[in-house]
């Protein structure tokens, strides 16, 4: 499988955190080349781990908001956000993206309607 990095960071002791995924949606977390977590996300990925005597928590779920489409990454080391890329997590985004799904159904709906009419 080949990775594609997404995002790395330097972390306060010099280390470099870097996560990477596969096509197939398998997300990689490594410190200095040793891999940490490994998962598979279908929308959300949360990788916990431990790494010198600290207990990390990187986040990764799709972004929709009327302005951006992308990814939101968190991470978070013992209860304090070292950083955060993209929006805050909000209801908002669910509900936008759940518009959209609904505004869609409902045309397809109407074409399928159109077309078995016609």
């Amino acid at each position: 499988m080949k990775f594609r990095k997404l995002l790395s960071y330097k972390l306060d002791n010099d280390s470099t955190l870097e996560y990477s995924t596969t096509v197939k949606g398998m997300g990689r977390v490594q410190i200095n080349g040793e891999t940490v977590s490994e998962k598979i996300g279908i929308r959300t990925e949360i990788h916990s781990f431990d790494y010198n005597n600290s207990s990390y928590v990187l986040s990764l779920s799709p972004l929709f908001s009327l302005y951006t489409l992308g990814y939101r990454f968190e991470l978070i080391r013992d209860d304090v956000q070292l950083f955060l890329c993209g929006e805050k997590k909000t209801n908002d985004s669910k509900a936008l993206m759940g518009s959209i799904f609904l505004g869609f159904s409902i045309v397809m709906i109407i074409y399928i309607v159109y077309k078995l009419v016609t």
